[in-house]
């Protein structure tokens, strides 16, 4: 049951965004939408795919802490692995029913929800 009064908005699927859903699950609130440019998920590890593209810390920390991934192949994870890892926590969550790809938010959100529109492509 989702708290009332609140209508939530996120822009980005990346780890914060991400992260600001879950928190809010936790927290009781339902009623909120991920608003993702692109078309997939993941913000910068689904943008960059150039060879050698990887985490440069440590992957034991680059994790959510209430999602900790002991199944790292190395120290510092390469991008397929951190951009699987976030696609595994969407489905875990059950967050990709509250994304919606294709957004701009300069253009796209609105303080009433109600005077919405999507940007042209």
């Amino acid at each position: 049951m989702g708290k009332p009064g609140f209508r939530i908005g996120i822009v980005g699927s990346g780890f914060a965004g991400l992260c600001a859903a879950i928190r809010l699950q936790r927290a009781g609130f339902e009623d909120f939408t991920i608003f993702e440019r692109a078309a997939g998920i993941g913000g910068t590890w689904r943008d960059n795919t150039y060879p050698g593209c990887a985490c440069d810390i440590p992957s034991n920390l680059y994790s959510f802490s209430f999602e900790p991934n002991p199944e790292w192949t190395r120290m510092y994870p390469q991008q397929p692995e951190v951009h699987a890892y976030l696609l595994r926590v969407v489905e875990k969550y059950g967050l990709r029913g509250k994304i919606r790809f294709g957004w701009r938010s300069a253009c796209s959100m609105r303080a009433r929800p109600s005077r919405s529109t999507r940007c042209p492509a």
